[in-house]
């Protein structure tokens, strides 16, 4: 994953002023090849050369990004390095799905602008994954199957609530680390709770206004 990461940096630097002049879309443009027949065109001979760069100039000019005017004195230079950066993020693309477990969108390509972010968005969603399923493998298995179903939202709530009580308590992963072994912290939480609840009520504490809570139960 590493690898791939560094490459797509690389592309965008080694490619940068391709992937500023043109738009996204341009590098993944259906009949690329009669582009490239008007280059070539444009590269030879001598006489009528200009009016055929111009020709190129015209075919370019509706994919260039906003705000730029492609020059005929360099419109070939400026082809050549459209079709160098297709190439790249072409062996790119292959490299970035071939790596185990990586959900991309079917429309992410290298040559998209954001396409860095978006990378390590699904690479950091990667490690999580992995690093779950070696950790927890029945949760991991368990969120798997609900696939589409899996409440995103309540999950949100429930490790936001559970920083904050650990904040709360200002505990030390060397005080966790022994509360939550073996049995984990739900069923930690499930042994611990209603002793909690019964000396925060002594001291006035408790009771609070606040949602019905899911009985959490050890998996």
């Amino acid at each position: 994953m590493a690898a791939a990461r560094n490459a797509l940096t690389d592309f965008h630097q080694r490619h940068q002023p391709a992937l500023t002049t043109f738009q996204p879309g341009f590098f993944s443009l259906p009949g690329f090849s009669e582009l490239e027949a008007l280059a070539s065109e444009a590269a030879t001979g001598l006489l009528g050369k200009k009016k055929r760069r111009m020709r190129l100039v015209e075919a370019l000019q509706p994919h260039v990004a906003p705000g730029v005017r492609l020059d005929e004195s360099s419109v070939l230079e400026a082809f050549q390095a459209v079709v160098a950066a297709r190439t790249a993020a072409a062996a790119l693309l292959e490299q970035v799905q071939a790596v185990p477990g990586l959900a991309l969108d079917g429309t992410w390509l290298p040559t998209l602008p954001d396409s860095v972010n978006t990378l390590q968005t699904a690479a950091n969603r990667l490690t999580v994954s992995r690093q779950l399923l070696g950790d927890l493998p029945a949760l991991w298995q368990a969120f798997a199957e609900l696939g589409p179903r899996l409440p995103h939202q309540f999950l949100a709530r429930l490790t936001h609530a559970w920083a904050r009580w650990l904040q709360l308590l200002a505990t030390t992963d060397a005080e966790f680390s022994p509360w939550s072994a073996e049995i984990g912290w739900t069923g930690a939480w499930a042994r611990d709770g209603r002793v909690w609840a019964a000396e925060l009520g002594s001291l006035g504490i408790l009771p609070i206004p606040c949602r019905r809570r899911p009985n959490l139960r050890p998996l």
